[in-house]
């Protein structure tokens, strides 16, 4: 198998390569083309010239694969995995572990400390793969479901509190200037790219984002998407306040947490629970 990098190849063909790769998970292909494409390498910091497109060592000279490696400014010496797929019909080859030795030989040759990636909790196989390579579990990203919430320690007159309507990217300004950049995943630090972010809201020094309450279908739970305090107002329980009065709007619906933050207390004091699924933040030193 060879590799080439990725800026290399249209958008329309890591498109279809991409779409191809996820159509074996249960969330199916995303569908995108390459507008969609182009745009999704630009919210999640690809780099086109770390990345890369595998095709086979010999034979017809069609990609099989592609593996898709982020970059941020302020973690210079560190890169992301953000996504590696092999195409239906290429599986079953061992092609997967072959293109993860590869990025990983050409991140260690670029001088990369750190490559780092998010894993399904549940896909016991690529588990076993990043542990073979000595990848370290860092920590768990659980999901969490709520039924309908109907009793709770609803916020007195959440009319009244002091909830600003703010913008998503004022809520990732935050996550960038306080969010602790050892333990949170690169996808925290995305939340624009994020389909679940949709408002914003700031009590205080908390700020958080949801889905669309109104966008929902019916009986779709709403979507925390996000959840953080400036640092040095924690331990004031600002977070719970802020939980209490946009739940409070809400009252009589279902509620969720994606799999992207570190496990809280704060979920143990609401009404629903961990999910099966979830993230695993994974790190391979390699410098």
């Amino acid at each position: 198998m060879k590799s080439r990098p990725a800026h290399e190849a249209s958008p329309g063909l890591l498109a279809s390569l991409f779409n191809a790769a996820y159509s074996v998970y249960p969330s199916g292909s995303p569908g995108f083309d390459a507008e969609t494409m182009t745009a999704w390498l630009i919210r999640n910091r690809i780099s086109l010239q770390r990345s890369h497109v595998f095709y086979p060592g010999d034979g017809p000279d069609e990609a099989l694969g592609i593996a898709l490696v982020a970059r941020r400014s302020d973690k210079p010496t560190h890169s992301r995995l953000a996504m590696i797929g092999i195409i239906p019909t290429a599986q079953g080859h061992g092609y997967g572990s072959k293109g993860l030795d590869m990025v990983i030989s050409a991140e260690r040759a670029s001088g990369t400390e750190v490559l780092e990636l998010e894993c399904l909790i549940d896909d016991t196989k690529a588990l076993t793969m990043y542990h073979r390579r000595r990848f370290e579990a860092v920590l768990e990203m659980p999901e969490w479901e709520s039924e309908v919430i109907d009793q709770f320690e609803w916020h007195e007159d959440p009319g009244k509190a002091a909830l600003e309507e703010i913008t998503v990217g004022e809520v990732e300004r935050i996550i960038e200037e306080h969010g602790d950049k050892e333990r949170l995943a690169w996808q925290a630090y995305m939340l624009s790219s994020h389909r679940s972010a949709k408002r914003a809201f700031r009590l205080g020094h908390a700020y958080c984002a949801i889905s669309d309450p109104d966008e929902e279908e019916s009986g779709q739970p709403i979507s925390l998407a996000s959840l953080i305090v400036e640092e040095e107002y924690r331990g004031q329980g600002q977070a719970w306040d802020l939980i209490r009065c946009v739940l409070s709007r809400y009252k009589g619906r279902r509620w969720s947490v994606p799999g992207v933050f570190p496990r809280s207390g704060l979920m143990g004091r609401l009404p629903g629970e961990e999910s099966d699924h979830g993230q695993v933040l994974m790190r391979l030193k390699l410098n």
